[in-house]
C-alpha cells in the first residue's frame, strides 16, 4: 500500500519534520538554560511596636543563706523568670535587718551587677537573727521583694567575762566560788559551761601550773536567765595558803574573756577532838576537866569553847576560856535532869572538831510544889475548876509522873479528900481538874502536890474557893417573867442536893478547860471568891495578876464591852485600900516588899458587903542582886574584859 492510499501529502510531512528541528535547535537552550535575571529590589520594611519598660514583676528565685562565721552570712539568688524582667535587668539589691532591732529600717545593699547571683554579707552581729531579702531592678526601678530568710549568724567565743565573781574561804581545804552569767549581748552563743582556773599565789607570783575545774551545763541549764547564780566548791587545797581564781563561760567555740583574779587565802587547819570528862562532886555541883586534842603543840590552842545545860531546854549556856584553863564547875544543877557538855578547841583555823559528854542526875522527891493559876469564874453551885502547872524546873527534882489534890471544907477538922490523877504528857504542861458535887455556898480549900517517881512533894499553900448559892446560879440565867405571866405560880424548887462527892475528870477531856491565862510567878498563887452581885451593879472579871516584880504588883481586870461608869472600885491589901476608877482595868501596886505574901481584894466601893468581892495572893520575886554587875574598864593581860556578878540572895536555886 503506498501513502497515496491513505489519503497522506509527502510534503506536508517533511514540513512538520523540519520545524521540529529548528525548535529544539533554539528554543532548547532558553528553556534549559536561562538568562539570570536582574536582582530584585528589597519588599518594604513592615513597621513593629514593641512596649515600654517596666518594674520587674517577680522577685528573684530560690534565695538561700549560709552563716560562714560568726560575723558574715554568703547570700545566692537566681534571676526571676524572663517572662517578669518586663525590661532588662540592670542590678540586684539585698535588704537585711537584724530580729528584735529597735531601728525597724533595714540596711540595704544596693547596685550589685545583674550577672552577680550571690554576696557577702559581713561585718554581722555575731550569734545574732537577720531577716534578709534579695529585689531585682530594671531602668524603671527595683521589683518586689522576696519571701524573706531568717538565719543566725554562727557561734564565737564570749567577749566578757562571768559577772559578781565572788570566792570565800570555807574552811582550811575548801574555797567556794559564785559567779553569774555574762552580759547578754555578749555570750555570742549557747553558753555550755563555765571554767574554774586556780593557782597557788606566794607573795604576787603564781607557783605551779593553773589547775581548772569545769561546770558543764546540762540542757535544761543553758542560759535562760541571766540572773542565774553559779557555784563550785574547790577542795583538796592546803592550810592558811593564798589562791587565784579565775572563772571563764565557754560555748561550742572555746572559752571566752577570764574574770579578774580573786586572790582568797584558805583558813588555818582546825584541831582534833579535844578530852573532856564531866563527874559529880560531892556538893551537888558538876566539874568539867579537859586537855588538847592529842599531838596538838601548845602555840595552836587559842581558847575553848564551853557549851552545857540540861538536855531537855535550850539554848545551851555557852562560855569561852583561854588556852591556860582546863576545868569549870557548874553549880545549882538539878536532880532527876540530864545534862549535855560540849567542848571544842580554838586555833587561827577556827574552832575544832566537838566533843561531848552526857550526864544524868538521879531522880528525888520534888523540892517545890506545883503553881496553881488564878481561876477567877471557875466556881459554880457545885463544882470548881483548879488549873496548875507543875514545879519549876529547879524544884521538880525528876519528871513529874502524877499528882495528887486535896479538897477540904474550910473549918472542917478530919484530913482533906485526896484524888490522885496521872501528868500531862508534855512536861510543863498545864493540868486541869474538875471537882464537882460540892456544897452550894461553901468555901473549900484545895492544895496540888507532885510526885516523881522517887515519891511526892510538899502540897501548894492552900488556895480557897467559894461555890455559888444554887438560886443565885438560876437567877443568873433566868430573865424576868413578862407581865402576863406575873400571876403565875413560881416554878417548883429542885430537890436538896446529894452529900458532897468530888468527881474527877482530867482537863485534856473537857472542852470548857480553856489554856490557861499564862504563867505566873514560881511561887505566885491566886484564887477567887464569888458572890452575886446586888441588883444595879456590874461585876468585873478575871480578877488576877498580870505581873509580879520585887516591889510591885501589877493587878488587872475586866468589864462587859458596854460597861461605861465612873462608880469607883477599891483595892484592899495587907491592911491598906487603894481606890480605883471604876473605868480603869488595871493597877500598879508599889512599894512592896521582896519575897512577901499578899493578899489583894477587889470591891465595889457603894455596896462593899453585898457586891462582888474578888482576891487574888501573890508572892513578890526575890532580891536576887543586891548590886549591878561591873565591867573592868581595860582589858586584861590576855585581851579578855571581866564581868563582875555579885552574889545572888535567893532561897532555891536560880534558873
Amino acid at each position: 500500500m503506498t501513502p497515496a492510499s491513505f489519503g497522506f501529502d509527502f510534503s506536508l510531512v517533511w514540513f512538520c519534520f523540519v520545524c521540529y528541528h529548528l525548535l529544539f535547535y533554539f528554543l532548547f537552550p532558553i528553556f534549559c538554560f536561562p538568562t539570570p535575571s536582574p536582582p530584585t529590589p528589597p519588599p518594604f520594611p513592615t513597621p513593629t511596636f514593641s512596649p515600654p519598660p517596666i518594674e520587674p514583676s517577680a522577685p528573684p528565685q530560690d534565695v538561700k543563706c549560709v552563716s560562714t562565721r560568726s560575723t558574715a552570712i554568703l547570700v545566692s539568688w537566681r534571676p526571676p523568670p524572663p517572662d517578669t524582667h518586663n525590661g532588662a535587668l540592670v542590678s540586684y539589691s539585698v535588704r537585711y535587718r537584724p530580729l528584735g532591732s529597735e531601728d525597724p529600717q533595714p540596711k540595704e545593699v544596693n547596685g550589685i551587677p545583674p550577672t552577680t547571683t550571690q554576696i557577702l554579707l559581713e561585718a554581722l552581729d555575731k550569734w545574732t537573727e537577720y531577716r534578709i531579702t534579695a529585689i531585682a531592678h530594671t531602668e524603671v526601678g527595683p521589683g518586689p521583694e522576696s519571701s524573706p530568710v531568717v538565719i543566725r549568724t554562727d557561734e564565737d567565743v564570749p567577749s566578757a567575762p562571768p559577772r559578781k565573781v565572788e570566792a570565800e574561804a570555807l574552811n582550811a581545804t575548801a574555797i567556794r566560788v559564785l559567779w553569774r552569767s555574762p552580759a547578754p549581748g555578749r555570750q555570742h552563743g549557747q553558753i555550755r559551761g563555765y571554767q574554774v582556773h586556780y593557782v597557788r599565789m606566794e607573795g604576787a607570783e603564781a607557783r605551779g601550773p593553773p589547775r581548772i575545774k569545769d561546770v558543764m551545763l546540762a540542757d535544761a541549764q543553758w542560759e535562760t536567765d541571766d540572773t542565774a547564780e553559779y557555784e563550785m566548791i574547790i577542795t583538796n587545797l592546803q592550810p592558811e595558803t593564798a589562791y587565784s581564781i579565775t572563772v571563764a563561760a565557754y560555748t561550742m567555740k572555746g572559752d571566752g574573756a577570764r574574770s579578774k583574779p580573786k586572790v582568797v587565802v584558805t583558813k588555818g587547819a582546825v584541831l582534833g577532838r579535844p578530852t573532856l570528862s564531866v563527874q559529880q562532886t560531892t556538893e551537888g555541883s558538876l566539874l568539867a576537866r579537859w586537855e588538847p586534842p592529842a599531838g596538838t603543840a601548845e602555840d595552836q590552842v587559842l581558847g575553848y569553847r564551853l557549851q552545857f545545860g540540861r538536855e531537855d531546854s535550850s539554848p545551851l549556856a555557852t562560855l569561852e576560856f583561854p588556852p591556860t584553863e582546863d576545868h569549870y564547875t557548874a553549880s545549882g544543877v538539878h536532880k532527876g535532869a540530864t545534862y549535855v557538855f560540849r567542848l571544842a578547841a580554838r586555833s587561827r583555823g577556827g574552832l575544832g572538831e566537838e566533843v561531848a559528854e552526857v550526864l544524868s542526875i538521879p531522880e528525888d522527891t520534888p523540892h517545890g510544889h506545883p503553881q496553881i493559876l488564878e481561876a477567877a469564874g471557875n466556881a459554880s453551885a457545885g463544882t470548881v475548876l483548879l488549873r496548875w502547872l507543875p514545879p519549876v524546873p529547879a524544884e521538880r527534882n525528876g519528871a513529874i509522873v502524877k499528882y495528887t489534890v486535896a479538897v477540904r471544907e474550910a473549918g472542917a477538922l478530919g484530913p482533906a479528900r485526896e484524888t490522885e490523877l496521872p501528868a500531862a504528857a508534855e512536861p510543863g504542861a498545864e493540868n486541869v481538874l474538875t471537882l464537882q458535887g460540892l456544897k452550894p455556898d461553901t468555901a473549900y480549900d484545895l492544895q496540888v502536890r507532885a510526885h516523881t517517881r522517887r515519891g511526892p512533894g510538899p502540897y501548894s499553900p492552900p488556895v480557897r474557893y467559894r461555890t455559888f448559892l444554887r438560886d443565885q446560879g438560876r437567877r443568873a440565867v433566868i430573865p424576868a417573867p413578862e407581865p402576863d405571866r406575873a400571876s403565875r405560880p413560881p416554878p417548883p424548887q429542885p430537890p436538896p442536893s446529894p452529900p458532897p462527892s468530888c468527881a474527877v475528870s482530867h482537863g485534856r477531856d473537857l472542852e470548857q478547860a480553856g489554856p490557861g491565862q499564862g504563867q505566873a510567878h514560881s511561887r505566885d498563887l491566886s484564887f477567887a471568891l464569888s458572890r452575886l452581885p446586888l441588883p444595879g451593879t456590874v461585876s468585873p472579871k478575871n480578877f488576877k495578876v498580870k505581873m509580879i516584880m520585887k516591889t510591885a504588883v501589877l493587878l488587872s481586870w475586866e468589864f462587859p464591852d458596854n460597861y461605861h461608869s465612873p462608880t469607883p472600885y477599891k483595892i484592899q491589901y495587907n491592911g491598906l485600900t487603894l481606890d480605883v476608877d471604876g473605868r480603869t482595868t488595871k493597877k500598879l501596886i508599889t512599894h512592896l516588899k521582896p519575897n512577901t505574901f499578899y493578899n489583894f481584894v477587889l470591891t465595889n466601893r457603894g455596896s462593899s458587903l453585898g457586891g462582888l468581892q474578888q482576891t487574888v495572893t501573890a508572892w513578890t520575886a526575890f532580891n536576887l542582886l543586891s548590886s549591878k554587875p561591873s565591867v573592868t574598864p581595860k582589858p586584861d593581860s590576855d585581851g579578855y574584859i571581866v564581868v563582875y556578878l555579885p552574889d545572888g540572895q535567893s532561897p532555891v536555886p536560880v534558873q
